[in-house]
């Protein structure tokens, strides 16, 4: 019976390897076969929700794919989906598109416009303002996830962290004004007596 044992034991365990290179291999031609859509315009926004599925499987291969592309519309669906994708190797991958100097301005545009979407805090969207001098296209992103975040509990700001940003894009200060007064007198004084920034103080 022991004998037994010892003949099916390395069996089970080749048996486990090809369960998982099998897998893997799978999730390769995934990948790749939902790449090759992106190429279709009837079919890319699918691919583009599939490759988010596999999610970080799938981050090296959009980026070169975004990076490497001699076809400029799989570059920026390459871009979307990384930018669907949650987590730190997506986020980092998206911030080394946008710092490659290699790169076309309109892709690192689409990087810079992604991670402004992934933003989840004021705090993440008041660092990632200052790439407006650099992307100016970013002044509609940057406006759409701020009326996001003003909506969102999760990323709900603060008079003062409103405020704030405001003064770093003046676009938005009509899309604050409203929050800022709904919030009534209280906030305002706080921010009077506590915020760092004197031109923030001023402003409440």
């Amino acid at each position: 019976m022991k004998r037994s044992w010892y003949v099916l034991i390395p069996i089970m365990v080749l048996a486990c390897v090809f369960v998982v290179t099998w897998s893997g291999d799978a999730g390769a031609r995934d990948v790749n076969t939902w790449l090759r859509q992106l190429k279709d315009p009837e079919r890319a926004e699918l691919a583009v929700n599939e490759l988010t599925k596999i999610g970080e499987p799938a981050v090296r291969k959009l980026v070169d794919t975004a990076s490497a592309s001699s076809d400029m519309s799989m570059r920026g669906w390459s871009v979307l989906a990384l930018s669907r994708i949650p987590g730190p190797i997506a986020d980092g991958a998206l911030q080394r598109l946008q710092n490659d100097g290699a790169q076309p301005a309109l892709v690192r545009t689409w990087a810079a416009a992604g991670r402004v979407k992934r933003a989840r805090t004021a705090k993440e969207l008041f660092e990632l303002a200052n790439l407006q001098g650099q992307f100016p296209a970013l002044d509609r992103p940057l406006k759409k996830r701020f009326g996001e975040l003003m909506g969102s509990s999760q990323g709900k700001m603060s008079t003062t962290e409103m405020l704030e940003l405001s003064m770093k894009m003046p676009q938005l200060a009509q899309m604050v004004m409203e929050p800022v007064l709904a919030a009534g007198a209280r906030p305002l004084v706080q921010t009077m007596v506590t915020a760092g920034d004197d031109n923030v103080r001023r402003q409440a």
